[in-house]
């Protein structure tokens, strides 16, 4: 009580605040048993409640029907999907997916668009630590060398915004593989920390839109030393544990622009071991990415210097009007939203319009005619980013904190929602990174919120007390 006193406007002074207390004690009535927030009901004939049942379900993996849709995919991505997945020691499909497009992102960089949209992702793959994240990773630098182009596999460590800029400038199609991003996020979060490493998000974003142009980095006096970038395509793959990216994002991160940019892909618990096929690469996995970045797209011997001069990949009728429906629902959605969310649906008709022209893309064969988004293609594109950006932003509810005290909260909050209930003296134990007053002040916030009860039960000694999530 004293906690949610002090941080009203005008606290009740100390001696009314205990009257309140002892009256409230002798007089006051249990509290009612909340309702649930899903009605039990049985569905009439005819209607299928499965679309609006799935809102409030929370899912820890892609469901299997996105299994079907996402991981089968025709052509050059689903065939890196399922050599992945035989290959590895831990077959971690979503992560497959992830590294699948950013290699088809990086190989189609320049050659084609959609209405504008490039191929140039930002892509994510979290998982558990030890899991097999890297898989993905040596896969994608494997391709890339053995189809010609080792030098489009840029840095897997960034130490500044001017590292960006520089690696960009040597080659204007780069993939950047980053392992532990987590890391990096988080020291992107502190200026007085981190001075050189605050500008990265805000050069990552410029290039991420700068497909179609010049780009131009920082002033100086001496005019040489500025960077100019000529359609730069930069592709981004990181991968991170869960907790440890999700952790290091903040609120300014979110709202930015620089999360909603990224397909954030999670598998969040270990999975099997397999004995893998020790198998190459295949030979058409090959010839068909090095078809694509050796394309020609243009006229004259300079045509492959630069992604200036892409292709137009065109949708079919019904395909175009899938896209331009869903585009006009993101974006009356965003106007009913909270500024981090609306920041993070703004970018999602975007994304869906790249990953669409990547799965056309993804069937074309060297020598062969440029085929177009199918309505297969535009609908397994948006159920896909619908459903990451509803994961992207449930994460951020449950981690996203802009300071210590209220990632404290949060952390506790997960840590309680694990187990059905805990007594006081197993959550202390617990959370022996907590001071006790700490510990105390989260838990009377926590019930204020309505995010968790405490109730005193008798054992025929000791009372003790027991704590459940809402």
């Amino acid at each position: 009580m004293w906690a949610w006193n002090s941080r009203n406007g005008e606290p009740l002074p100390e001696g009314e605040l205990k009257k309140v207390m002892l009256s409230a004690r002798v007089n006051g009535t249990a509290r009612e048993e909340k309702r649930s927030e899903m009605p039990q009901m049985p569905p009439e004939d005819g209607v299928n409640l499965d679309g609006i049942m799935r809102e409030f379900r929370e899912f820890k993996a892609l469901p299997p029907t996105y299994d079907h849709l996402c991981l089968e995919i025709p052509g050059l991505i689903g065939d890196l999907v399922k050599h992945n997945l035989s290959t590895a020691f831990y077959p971690l499909p979503e992560l497959a997916l992830a590294g699948a497009l950013a290699l088809m992102s990086t190989v189609t960089a320049g050659k084609v668009h959609y209405r504008g949209s490039a191929s140039n992702l930002y892509c994510m793959g979290l998982a558990p630590s030890g899991a097999g994240k890297d898989h993905s990773r040596k896969l994608n630098r494997k391709i890339l060398l053995k189809a010609g182009h080792p030098e489009s596999c840029g840095p897997e460590r960034i130490g500044s915004h001017a590292g960006i800029v520089t690696a960009m400038a040597g080659n204007w199609r780069t993939l950047f593989q980053i392992d532990e991003i987590g890391a990096l996020f988080a020291s992107m979060k502190s200026a007085k920390q981190s001075p050189h490493l605050t500008n990265i998000s805000s050069v990552l974003m410029q290039i991420y839109t700068s497909t179609d142009s010049i780009w131009y980095g920082d002033a100086y006096g001496d005019a040489n030393k500025v960077k100019q970038l000529t359609y730069p395509h930069c592709i981004v793959y990181g991968t991170s544990v869960p907790d440890g990216f999700w952790e290091s994002i903040s609120s300014d991160q979110m709202q930015n622009g620089l999360i909603g940019r990224f397909l954030v892909f999670e598998n969040e618990e270990y999975v099997d071991y397999q004995d893998p096929e020790f198998a190459e690469i295949p030979d058409d996995i090959i010839e068909r990415a090095a078809g694509w970045m050796d394309k020609e797209t243009g006229a004259g011997n300079l045509a492959e210097l630069d992604g200036g001069s892409p292709q137009a990949i065109e949708a079919d009728p019904d395909a175009e009007e899938r896209l331009r429906t869903h585009a006009v629902a993101i974006s009356d959605r965003r106007k009913t939203e909270k500024p981090v969310n609306a920041a993070i649906w703004s970018r999602v008709a975007e994304k869906t319009n790249k990953i669409a022209l990547l799965f056309a893309a993804s069937r074309w064969t060297p020598g062969g005619l440029l085929p177009s988004i199918s309505m297969e293609d535009a609908d397994r594109a948006i159920k896909l980013n619908n459903w990451l950006t509803r994961r992207m932003l449930r994460k951020a509810g449950d981690h996203l904190s802009d300071n210590l005290a209220e990632q404290h909260h949060l952390k506790l909050l997960r840590l309680i929602r694990t187990e059905k209930s805990w007594t006081l003296n197993e959550l202390t134990r617990a959370t022996r990174w907590l001071k006790q007053r700490e510990r105390n002040e989260i838990l009377t916030a926590m019930v204020l919120g309505d995010e968790i009860t405490q109730e005193l039960r008798g054992t025929g000694g000791r009372p003790v007390t027991i704590i459940r999530a809402l």
